[in-house]
């Protein structure tokens, strides 16, 4: 027996491929949420029908799958058991998660914060509010986009600039609504106007008809740690902007300022990683 087959238990190179597909294909479904059927699997996923079919199974067997009617697949409870498994571990520190319950009440807004974990910019934690509306894709761990995203940009205006470039060099700038920003050097402009204003939005940019605004919170050795958010309904947005561009900045302080007097720490991976940055494409 080999030695890679004895680091994986005994486990054949088929037996991994196998295994890499049907994680692949628990992905997709998780990703779109209820929304694809077999043979969307099958098309995305680059696997012929017969073996997404036996996939599927599989994982409809294990409870990591469900078969909705009309034939679409979404996640089942063993799913619903490791996301919070993976909330628990990679959530923010209970400092941030009270700043953001208050900023959830104060505003009756969907409420984000998002921060660093392993040298990539990441949605930590989120409260819905009462009359909020899905935007789809942007769930806990999430890591794109960094383009169209309002905490994205509050953080990438405060890096030094070299490393600000080193990022936007590697962003596909994909356009997801009319309103995206999808050429280089007008998204550094619009981080120079963040820089200048002190907190960033999301014009209807990642989705339609939600707009977000997001200040950004650095620690001591003054880089950025993160940012808070709020995603509105376009309509609801315009009669309090001011308010919610207040909000999101004093919640942003608030942290700011416990990092700064060493009341606030943060995990040793909440910082960014210039030199092997996985930001992605």
């Amino acid at each position: 027996m080999s030695a890679s087959s004895d680091h994986f238990g005994g486990k054949t190179p088929s037996t991994l491929s196998t295994l890499a597909r049907g994680l692949a294909v628990f992905a997709l479904v998780a990703e779109h949420g209820g929304e694809l059927t077999a043979r969307d699997i099958s098309e995305r996923a680059g696997l012929s029908l017969g073996t997404t079919y036996h996939l599927l199974r599989t994982l409809i067997a294990d409870d990591y799958l469900i078969r909705r009617p009309g034939g679409r697949y979404d996640v089942g409870t063993r799913a619903a058991v490791l996301s919070w498994h993976v909330q628990r571990r990679a959530g923010p520190e209970p400092e941030l998660s009270i700043i953001l319950k208050g900023l959830h009440s104060r505003t009756k807004e969907t409420a984000y914060v998002s921060g660093w974990r392993r040298g990539e910019l990441t949605l930590l934690h989120y409260l819905a509010g009462p009359q909020a509306i899905t935007v789809g894709r942007l769930e806990v761990g999430f890591r794109q986009s960094l383009h169209a995203r309002a905490s994205a940009k509050a953080v990438l205006a405060h890096l030094p600039k070299e490393h600000c470039a080193e990022i936007v060099d590697r962003l596909p700038f994909e356009p997801l609504t009319p309103n995206t920003i999808t050429d280089p050097e007008a998204f550094h402009v619009e981080l120079g106007r963040v820089r200048r204003l002190g907190y960033a939005l999301d014009d209807e940019e990642f989705a339609r008809g939600i707009k977000c605004v997001a200040a950004v919170f650095s620690g001591r050795d003054g880089l950025p740690a993160g940012a808070f958010t709020i995603s509105v309904p376009a309509e609801r947005f315009a009669g309090n902007e001011q308010m919610f561009i207040r909000e999101v900045i004093l919640a942003a302080q608030t942290a700011g300022t416990l990092l700064r007097e060493g009341r606030l720490t943060l995990p040793p991976d909440s910082a960014p990683d210039f030199k092997y940055s996985k930001t992605r494409r």
